[in-house]
């Protein structure tokens, strides 16, 4: 493996200060990898996969709330009813894959484009 001096752990915690924790995490792996056991590395490390999970969910969230306002533009565009609220979510063993948010998203501006054109 070849290794580059400028991958350091203080670099690492520079990314992850800085709110980057998705390049500061291949950092920490890298020195983990390399034999590397110091503490404050695996430590680093569980700091960013962390990060990385709160992120995840708040953006999830954040997505939900937007298509819910997306939903309801469209409604008030094309004079239909708002869409009712979400159901609970089904137990996850049993539920089918679900669209990205991107897909989600232009799937409803899709729809609005389709509505307004038959509106005309």
């Amino acid at each position: 493996m070849v290794e580059n001096p400028l991958e350091t752990e203080t670099l690492a915690r520079l990314y992850l200060s800085q709110g980057h924790p998705e390049k500061a995490l291949p950092i920490f792996e890298r020195l983990l990898a390399q034999g590397m056991e110091r503490e404050s590395l695996r430590q680093g490390l569980l700091q960013c996969r962390a990060a990385l999970a709160r992120a995840g969910r708040e953006a999830n969230v954040d997505d939900k709330k937007r298509l819910r306002i997306l939903e309801r533009m469209l409604a008030r565009l094309t004079g239909s009813a708002p869409p009712p609220e979400e159901p609970p979510a089904p137990t996850p063993a049993l539920a089918a894959p679900r669209p990205s948010a991107s897909e989600r998203r232009l799937a409803v501006l899709q729809d609005l484009l389709k509505r307004l054109e038959r509106a005309r």
